[in-house]
């Protein structure tokens, strides 16, 4: 990250002078990625940043000193979520939230390697720095509205995903060299495939992705990275049941059943294909 990319001063917040402290959307994921990491202070971690827009990695020395080592790819989020919509016949422009849909598609595709159709848009979109992506340009595309159930997308989807993160590991592997632990932030760390492969490269000593790491961690990432500039501490302590707590309103009951928490009739109920609602203690944090 370059030197500058925070802004330091004063300022005036209902009449009275106060600290001033404001930074990219970069660092509010590294740093919340960093301060609710369990390795302690000090020792080096390599991070990787990769949501909607960008895709890159950094070092994170045992100085609190941050060095970019570079941008794998960019938009790799939107390139994700636009492949969804490429399939989805009711789809306009690009949502986010079908990056969560196709995550799941990927499960039913076939593994195997592309065939001439697949690596073709694989080699249209991985290099692409346009944004926004434009459906209508891949209107000719074999996959233009086909369905998102289709087996051809479901396949597509999965070696899609697969080449995504192949391009990641590429770099890492090349570049990432001293076996730090890995700090994963950004959208892209709600995928859960993605974030097994990690684990399973041996790249790393250890990886963490926080609970909250697309931007509902932002503003916890915003303030470790204000903390440290002011005291140089850039942990924190949490508890991954910090949301809010529930509130036991009256409900309209009619087809409900209310009982005492017991396993075995909890365990008994989903054998027979019941729904439950489960309440216990304060919501946890991060999207859900």
């Amino acid at each position: 990250m370059a030197h500058g990319s925070d802004v330091v001063g004063e300022r005036t917040v209902f009449g009275r002078k106060v600290h001033f402290y404001s930074s990219t959307h970069e660092r509010s994921h590294l740093w919340g990625c960093y301060g609710m990491s369990p390795f302690p202070a000090g020792m080096p971690c390599y991070g990787l940043i990769w949501e909607g827009w960008c895709g890159d990695f950094y070092h994170i020395d045992e100085y609190l000193q941050v060095m970019h080592l570079g941008r794998v790819m960019a938009n790799p989020g939107h390139k994700y979520a636009f492949l969804y919509a490429l399939a989805d016949p009711r789809a306009g422009p690009t949502r986010l939230v079908d990056a969560g849909k196709l995550m799941a598609l990927c499960a039913y595709g076939q593994t195997g390697s592309p065939d001439r159709d697949e690596q073709a848009l694989i080699d249209f979109l991985l290099p692409s720095d346009l944004y926004p992506l434009s459906k209508e340009d891949l209107r000719e595309s074999p996959y233009y509205n086909i369905g998102v159930t289709h087996q051809k997308f479901t396949n597509l989807a999965r070696r899609f995903s697969d080449a995504i993160f192949d391009s990641f590991h590429t770099f890492a592997k090349k570049h990432l060299t001293k076996g730090y632990p890995l700090l994963i932030s950004g959208g892209c760390g709600l995928n859960c495939e993605w974030n097994r492969r990690w684990l399973e490269t041996n790249l790393f000593s250890d990886v963490f992705v926080p609970p909250c790491a697309n931007d509902t961690g932002s503003a916890i990432g915003t303030a470790v990275d204000a903390m440290r500039h002011f005291t140089g501490n850039a942990k924190i302590k949490w508890n991954v049941y910090s949301g809010q707590p529930f509130t036991f309103d009256e409900i309209d009951r009619t087809g409900l059943e209310v009982h005492p928490l017991d396993y075995g009739q909890v365990a008994s109920v989903l054998l027979d294909d019941k729904i439950i609602g489960w309440v216990q203690g304060n919501c946890e944090i991060g999207p859900r």
